[in-house]
């Protein structure tokens, strides 16, 4: 099994692509990095899910900051 397929098991309500955010009909207003619509992404509310850096931050229409990890292929 690939390391991409086992995160998409592992994670699999966690997981959204860039164009999901970029679809979404709330106001996208991305805080720091850069959304690429084909890029899947593991995203959280909360930034100390994963010991990484966030590579791209961002709210959705409300005050809710969500914290985005690219996951490579």
């Amino acid at each position: 099994m690939k390391a991409k397929e086992f995160l998409k098991d592992l994670l699999r309500w966690d997981l959204a692509t860039g164009s999901a955010y970029m679809k979404s009909s709330s106001e996208l207003k991305i805080i720091s990095g850069e959304l690429k619509p084909r890029s899947l992404y593991y995203f959280s509310f909360k930034k100390s899910d994963l010991k990484a850096e966030p590579d791209v931050t961002l709210t959705l229409g409300g005050g809710d900051i969500q914290y985005l990890w690219k996951i490579e292929n």
